[in-house]
């Protein structure tokens, strides 16, 4: 009797069709603060069979109901492999889409960077995602309970399964009930530049600049003047809005006066006090990479920790 009544479960089933498998993954950039949720949607072979039309029929409705803010493609080694895809611009777009799909407010926390004692280029940043993500394919079943292509037995089975994945910056968080995230997070500088000229008495004048993000603008500059009080220097600030590499910049310089060379010197490391030395000098960026075996991006490093710890 126990075998027969298992053998009928399996049969029923069968029957019903396993449903399609979705896989979502949500990628939060905290640095330029935009999202990308990818959804990938397999469906079996074996369950086009409940399907009026198959597959060409769901490719029918995809095309035909797929939401402006979404896109999608197939898979080229695998026909049954659908990945959907949104990129939402800014957090507000994001709040904006989800209330539209969902008919509520995000439940989800976006704290503004908040200031930190460490430097004027790093912000602290606390986020959780609390938001069903399934709401952004609800579209998808309306769509095909709507075309009347599967039997409404079978409306109840369309999905399969569902998994969720959180990625902040590219990495990837622990499951969870609330996906967190609380770091800090570090603005990024462009085409920093550093002219000194020394005076009589081994005493500095330096201009140090640098390019930040227009986006990041009103979040930095308080910050940065904040942390500029903080120190006993004398000190002139500059800025400029330029357009570099086809975005709209802020160009920060910093003029010291009467630095005290010897005593500067002493506070750094030898990488850090050669490379000193070579802008000084002169030297390239190019040119110091050269000089000390290392690349670029390295000398950019230093130049930035130079800044972090002089101003």
């Amino acid at each position: 009797m126990k075998i027969k009544h298992l053998f009928f479960v399996l049969l029923l089933f069968m029957l019903v069709g396993c449903g399609a498998r979705f896989d979502y993954e949500i990628d939060i950039n905290t640095n330029n603060e935009t999202i990308k949720l990818d959804i990938t949607m397999n469906i079996d072979e074996n369950d086009y069979e409940y399907i009026k039309g198959g597959r060409k029929k769901i490719i029918s409705i995809i095309n035909n109901s797929i939401p402006k803010y979404m896109k999608y493609s197939i898979s080229e080694t695998n026909s049954n492999k659908f990945v959907f895809q949104i990129n939402f611009q800014n957090y507000d777009d994001y709040k904006e889409i989800y209330k539209k799909v969902s008919g509520v407010d995000s439940k989800s926390i976006f704290e503004e960077p908040k200031t930190t004692n460490k430097t004027p280029f790093h912000l602290h940043q606390h986020i959780e995602m609390k938001d069903d993500l399934s709401v952004f394919m609800k579209w998808l079943k309306d769509a095909i309970i709507k075309a009347n292509i599967v039997s409404k037995e079978n409306q109840s089975n369309l999905i399969e399964s569902q998994n969720f994945t959180y990625k902040f910056n590219e990495k990837y968080t622990a499951m969870s009930d609330e996906h967190i995230f609380e770091d800090e997070v570090e603005i990024q500088l462009k085409d920093i530049r550093v002219n000194a000229i020394i005076s009589k008495g081994q005493l500095l004048d330096v201009d140090i600049s640098f390019l930040i993000n227009e986006k990041f603008e009103n979040k930095f500059a308080e910050n940065f003047n904040n942390y500029l009080k903080t120190k006993e220097i004398n000190y002139e600030l500059k800025t400029e809005s330029i357009v570099w590499e086809e975005e709209t910049y802020i160009c920060k310089t910093i003029s010291l006066k009467k630095i005290d060379l010897n005593n500067e010197l002493s506070k750094k490391s030898d990488s850090e006090r050669k490379i000193l030395k070579l802008v000084i000098l002169g030297y390239s960026d190019k040119e110091i990479s050269l000089e000390m075996g290392c690349s670029r991006q390295y000398i950019n490093r230093i130049k930035k920790h130079i800044i972090n710890t002089s101003v």
